[in-house]
């Protein structure tokens, strides 16, 4: 049977995700992930970010950059497994987890809130590479911030 529904285009996506924020306000997902989203983009301004960065411990190391040039790039030590990877390989993250915004209820947005923005001692690098990534440059160990979200290091 060929289905006769037509596939929906960004720009109608958008329209249908402003909808459920217009009808169900707050409590409509669109809602809880842009909250999440302008957030977390805000905590790349926190002092405690910004702190962990210039305080970690770097290198240069002789690399290849996400061009494929041959370089000095700047390293930094993954907090888990001690390897030096490339700043894009790596993420910051929460040693104490922020939570999710399942719910919009006050109590759990502070939490998020406060858990977020938190002080550098909470704060961590960590290696992050792609699934392909792990497949392709890494023999297949998944990364540290993988194994810490899912609980498992081999692909």
């Amino acid at each position: 049977m060929k289905s006769t529904e037509k596939k929906l285009t960004a720009k109608e996506k958008r329209a249908l995700e402003r909808e459920s924020v217009l009808k169900d306000g707050p409590e409509s997902p669109y809602y809880r992930a842009w909250l999440r989203s302008h957030l977390r983009n805000s905590f790349r301004r926190w002092p405690s970010y910004q702190a962990l960065s210039s305080k970690s411990p770097t290198k240069k190391m002789a690399g290849v950059s996400a061009r494929g040039t041959k370089m000095m790039l700047q390293h930094k030590q993954c907090s888990v497994c001690e390897g030096w990877f490339v700043l894009r390989d790596l993420a910051q993250d929460h040693i104490e987890p922020c939570g999710s915004l399942l719910t919009v209820a006050p109590e759990e947005v502070g939490q998020f809130v406060l858990n977020l923005f938190c002080a550098v001692s909470n704060l961590r690098w960590v290696c992050d590479y792609t699934l392909a990534d792990a497949d392709a440059r890494f023999e297949g160990i998944r990364s540290c911030h993988y194994a810490l979200t899912y609980g498992n290091k081999k692909a």
